[in-house]
């Protein structure tokens, strides 16, 4: 019950952004940038590395959906264009060397992310009404059960292209019931 909870809270917040993307042509955010604590970087840098031929860094960007429910974290990572993105309501960055994660939920309440004195970085987007075809996958190329990190598991969605093979073995799918 407490995945499906979770799952609904990460959909309502995707439908909440589609929504906001519905009403705005682009936007210029300015985010401030944050670290994120090594077990989770090596899975981002797996991102990065596993689908460098599909996303490129001046066009692409992924979205990271982070949520935090009473018995584990939530997780989702997708690619994005910044030509054609459907929610605008990010409020923190990460960079994977020119590749940009941005990031919207809960991640500011988590110790897997600290904020940097960085200078804030500026990222234009431009909303559509709806996913661009080619980048959004209908089945996740990672996800279950991630271990790896200090305190709650993270329930992980990562919906990219290439597969994420240097974490498959390091996930545990969830169980059938």
């Amino acid at each position: 019950m407490e995945i499906i909870k979770t799952l609904f809270a990460g959909l309502l917040l995707v439908f909440n952004s589609y929504g906001l993307a519905q009403s705005s042509d682009s936007s210029q955010l300015e985010l401030p940038v944050y670290q994120v604590d090594p077990c989770l970087r090596a899975i981002l840098d797996e991102v990065v590395a596993s689908n460098i031929q599909y996303y490129i860094p001046n066009n692409h960007f992924y979205a990271v959906s982070f949520l935090i429910g009473p018995k584990y974290r939530y997780l989702n990572i997708s690619p994005q264009s910044r030509e054609e993105t459907s929610y605008r309501n990010y409020s923190g960055i990460n960079k994977v060397g020119k590749m940009s994660f941005v990031l919207v939920g809960d991640f500011a309440n988590d110790s897997l992310f600290e904020k940097t004195d960085l200078p804030k970085e500026l990222v234009q987007i431009h909303m559509i009404h709806g996913y661009e075809k080619d980048l959004y996958m209908k089945e996740p190329s990672l996800n279950g059960y991630y271990l790896g990190c200090k305190g709650k598991p993270v329930f992980m969605d990562i919906y990219t292209k290439g597969r994420i093979k240097e974490f498959e073995a390091k996930v545990i799918l969830p169980r059938e019931n």
